[in-house]
């Protein structure tokens, strides 16, 4: 192992930030780079090494390497991403000022964020009885809650479920940000009455499964029931929770490309709408509702 990537994951072995998932994330992404930044010329590379010509070489790296994976070249989406890590290394180091704050400034377009076709759906009776009872219940609580995979996968009943909401912990979410998701609909409380009848201090991984296992079997099962991408799980939270929260008006993804016209007052519904959707989708940022919602 080479002096960078030992020193990388020195960095993430004392610097648990994130869930799990998060931080598994961050390693693969950091030795990546490590194994990238040596072919681009830098062999004698500590952790402490990084600088701005560092930073833009990886850019430039990815903005024109076609993937070895899919020799396709890597899309903005997922290099915003690896700028967030790029990011978490130069903090640890104290040299957050090697990195520009706005991604533009070193050419890096902005991520897509309107689909091509509306990728929401709803399980199916004939998907769910193909489907062992704790990957059931899981997505189940992705379609009633929008929680993510490993979200639904660690929700443990007795710290989630509270009288009229949902408590995700940091250590089960998405960068770490623990979020409250209301109880609302008849969808939802079945659900979570189902629920009851679990273990209530245990996750729905299986037990003596990691989650690197889990994902696997997941991935098994959820091919014999013929579910290809259960995200699109959340895609339909969001959509019927804008129906309800903008008083029954559809979301511009189902609206067939017509664009809908909004009274001012209307206007003002969707705005505060997709605010409280990102937030409970655990984003935070408006602008993340277009790819749900168009």
């Amino acid at each position: 192992m080479d002096k960078l990537t030992y020193e990388l994951l020195g960095l993430c072995k004392h610097n648990h930030d994130g869930s799990r998932g998060t931080q598994a994330q961050r390693k693969k992404q950091l030795k990546l780079f490590a194994e990238q930044l040596k072919e681009l010329g830098y062999r004698h590379m500590g952790a402490k090494s990084l600088g701005a010509r560092h930073v833009i070489a990886l850019v430039e790296y990815w903005l024109t390497k076609p993937s070895k994976s899919t020799n396709k070249l890597i899309s903005p989406g997922t290099i915003k991403n690896r700028m967030a890590t790029l990011r978490w290394w130069a903090r640890k180091i104290n040299k957050s000022g090697v990195i520009p704050k706005d991604n533009r400034a070193l050419g890096i377009p902005n991520r897509q964020r309107l689909p091509g076709y509306n990728k929401a759906f709803k399980l199916t009776d004939h998907q769910i009885s193909k489907l062992p009872d704790h990957l059931k219940i899981s997505l189940r609580l992705q379609q009633e809650f929008g929680l993510r995979r490993e979200e639904a996968a660690k929700f443990i009943p007795a710290k989630a479920i509270k009288e009229d909401r949902v408590e995700l912990k940091k250590s089960w979410t998405k960068g770490g940000r623990a979020r409250s998701i209301p109880i609302t609909t008849a969808g939802q409380r079945e659900l979570l009455k189902e629920i009851g009848a679990l273990n209530q201090n245990a996750s729905l991984i299986p037990a003596k499964m990691t989650y690197r296992q889990y994902l696997s079997h997941r991935d098994h099962h959820l091919g014999i029931a013929g579910i290809r991408q259960a995200h699109g799980l959340r895609y339909y939270y969001a959509q019927q929770r804008y129906i309800v929260l903008s008083n029954g008006l559809m979301p511009p993804m189902l609206c067939d490309g017509e664009k809908p016209t909004l009274t001012q007052l209307e206007q003002e519904l969707v705005l505060k709408a997709r605010l409280i959707i990102s937030q409970e989708l655990g984003h935070g940022r408006i602008d993340v509702t277009c790819t749900y919602l168009g």
